[in-house]
């Protein structure tokens, strides 16, 4: 039977508040309360990786939980015991669990589960507490899973450890291993360790020792249903959730659950449900990575001031950066009292050349607007495009009649504006450059009421527009700025043709290119990004955009609770595949203490130091911090 373990109102008591790093493991455990985390995350943990393949065809509520989940998006970690898995030899034979040769789990199960997204994370060989072992046996049991788990070809770098009953005693003794000395945690939990019951779903009678026992066996093991299980765990997410990020509890399958029939043999997939349906709106289901601390093996550096010009409150509109000088770095602009503004880089001064650091300048006016309507009509919104191939990108503004290029010097300025595009109908909000037919030439793609066009740059003018792509229709609601805003125009896949990519309420949908100007009917690939996951608020979904990181090609943003994710490409699946963290909620604010910069400030993505890496570049009320990418090795 599963060791009884400690309530959740003890679980948030213990630690101190402080600046983690879980370098790793410690004698401290890892509880959501103790880790700096934003009220409102959910991290979702699955314990066990049990299963009975005898029952219920093979449907193992493994795979119903992970279809669950992709259903909506959503994150989780699977805390696996090695000897459920088929065909591997159990270490230690008085295991509770696996003694009685339960489980049976196909490898190919915890590949799948891999494979989706999902961690997969060490929860010992045996299911034994670290103290029902001598410490040999420990770093054998412990070692031998975690070989297992490795074998699985997981890309986020991060390797966890939960103990057992959160048993785990001597645990940073495990340290001294090379081959475990990167193992962090341990992982305990906020919420799904034991419940005091209160008189709004009091427990029936006949039941002993009602309080503070444990999670979602106990209630099954009590023949109590899902709806009474489920109140408990949505009102501790909710309670201890109002104050900082929860760790939950939850299990596969448990042994109190063997042999059950069909009618409850699904109760962890229900129970899942229920949460998922009840927890409060504004709460967001967050991967284990997103604790501060817990990062894997690609992550930004921490953000340096590059300049103490444009600030959240200096100037009008965003930030952009392009090559207007044509050199490898990108310099910054922005919109000041009617006059685009550019900071180009410097080197600091510094004895030793090696360790110089470059700063943008001081910004000057490269051109001034003498349009009324540019700021008031278009909110100061301009782009910066090579429009004549010298190989420094030039000015682009809207007006009335259409779009206006002002070309690049190189060294102060644009020159005086003139007409680039003539077209009335143009939604500014929807307008993108992309050369979608691969002939070295920026086109124009845009969103006019539900329909994508295409005008083709002929080297001279822009030849007619033509319909590419009709799935973003005014029905479906692509019109409202929470999704038109996200439209990205960049090749996804790999294949050279740029793609066309737009986020709604649920999906991020992706139309192929076919590099002649059109989009294959889009499909969607990601439900990471959706408004139930908070992309519903406008400062949020403001800083979606594409991204090329660690090589890779994906999606980017900045997340109001604090922290910068990344999920990249995966052609092979036609989705994008590996959600990670790159940044968190420290790095993000530059501040552990929370304050409402730290998830307010404006991000943008760009490949700011010409090195490949898109990085993000933070508008803060004191100037601009940029970071760099970092890839460690696993």
């Amino acid at each position: 039977m599963i060791s009884k373990i400690f309530s959740a109102q003890m679980l948030i008591c213990a630690l101190a508040l402080s600046v983690p790093a879980y370098a790793q493991l410690s004698e401290q455990q890892i509880y959501g309360s103790s880790s700096d985390t934003h009220p409102g995350l959910i991290f979702l943990t699955h314990d066990d990786m049990m299963e009975e393949p005898t029952l219920f065809g093979g449907l193992f509520n493994t795979k119903l939980i992970i279809a669950l989940l992709q259903s909506y998006g959503f994150s989780d970690t699977f805390f696996m015991v090695g000897c459920h898995i088929y065909g591997q030899p159990l270490s230690l034979p008085k295991s509770s669990l696996c003694q009685q040769g339960l489980g049976d789990v196909p490898i190919a199960v915890a590949q799948e589960v891999a494979d989706a997204g999902f961690l997969v994370a060490n929860h010992t060989f045996s299911h034994l507490g670290l103290s029902e072992m001598q410490l040999e046996d420990a770093i054998k049991d412990v070692r031998m899973n975690q070989e297992l788990i490795d074998s699985l070809g997981q890309k986020l770098g991060l390797k966890l450890l939960r103990c057992p009953g959160f048993d785990c005693a001597n645990v940073t003794e495990l340290n001294s291993q090379p081959d475990l000395a990167k193992l962090r945690g341990p992982v305990n939990a906020d919420v799904g360790g034991g419940f005091y019951p209160d008189n709004i779903m009091p427990v029936p009678p006949g039941i002993q020792n009602p309080a503070g026992e444990g999670g979602d066996w106990w209630f099954y093991e009590n023949d109590l249903p899902v709806g009474f299980a489920g109140y408990y765990y949505v009102r501790d997410i909710t309670n201890f959730g109002s104050r900082h990020g929860v760790i939950v509890l939850l299990h596969t399958r448990t042994e109190v659950m063997t042999g059950s029939d069909g009618s409850r043999g699904f109760f962890p997939v229900k129970l899942l449900q229920y949460i998922i349906d009840n927890v409060p709106a504004g709460f967001t289901f967050a991967p284990m990575d997103g604790i501060p601390g817990l990062l894997g093996n690609i992550r930004t550096t921490t953000p340096h001031l590059i300049s103490r010009e444009f600030g959240s409150n200096d100037g009008q509109g965003r930030v952009v950066a392009g090559h207007i000088t044509g050199g490898a770095r990108k310099e910054v602009c922005k919109a000041r009292g009617g006059s685009v503004r550019c900071m180009a880089w410097q080197e600091s001064a510094s004895q030793n050349a090696k360790s110089a650091t470059p700063e943008l300048g001081p910004s000057t006016s490269w051109r001034d607007i003498t349009d009324p309507g540019w700021s008031k009509n278009y909110g100061s919104q301009f782009w910066l495009v090579d429009m004549n191939g010298d190989g420094r990108d030039d000015l682009v503004t809207p007006s009335a009649s259409g779009l206006k290029v002002g070309y690049s010097n190189g060294m102060n300025g644009f020159s005086a504006l003139e007409p680039l595009l003539a077209d009335n109908t143009l939604d500014y909000r929807a307008v993108r450059f992309a050369d979608v037919n691969k002939d070295g030439l920026p086109d124009v793609v845009a969103w006019i009421q539900g329909t994508v066009y295409v005008y083709i740059n002929n080297g001279h003018g822009f030849n007619a527009p033509m319909a590419a792509s009709t799935d973003f229709p005014l029905s479906a609601g692509f019109g409202n700025d929470l999704y038109l805003s996200t439209m990205q125009v960049v090749d996804v896949n790999g294949d050279g043709c740029s793609d066309l990519t737009m986020r709604g309420p649920t999906d991020v949908f992706v139309g192929l290119g076919d590099c002649h100007g059109k989009f294959l009917p889009a499909e969607s690939w990601t439900r990471k990004f959706s408004d139930r996951q908070n992309f519903a608020l406008p400062s949020q979904n403001l800083t979606f955009s594409a991204a090329k990181i660690a090589g890779k090609v994906g999606l980017a943003a900045g997340l109001f609770t604090g922290g910068i994710v990344f999920q990249e490409s995966d052609p092979s699946t036609s989705q994008f595949g590996q959600y990670r963290y790159i940044m968190d909620n420290h790095g993000f604010s530059g501040d552990p203490d929370f304050h409402p910069e730290a998830y307010g400030a404006d991000i943008v993505f760009t490949d700011l130091y010409g090195d490949g890496d898109t990085v993000p570049v933070q508008v803060r009320a004191n100037g601009l911090y940029a970071s760099h990418i970092r890839i460690a090795k696993d």
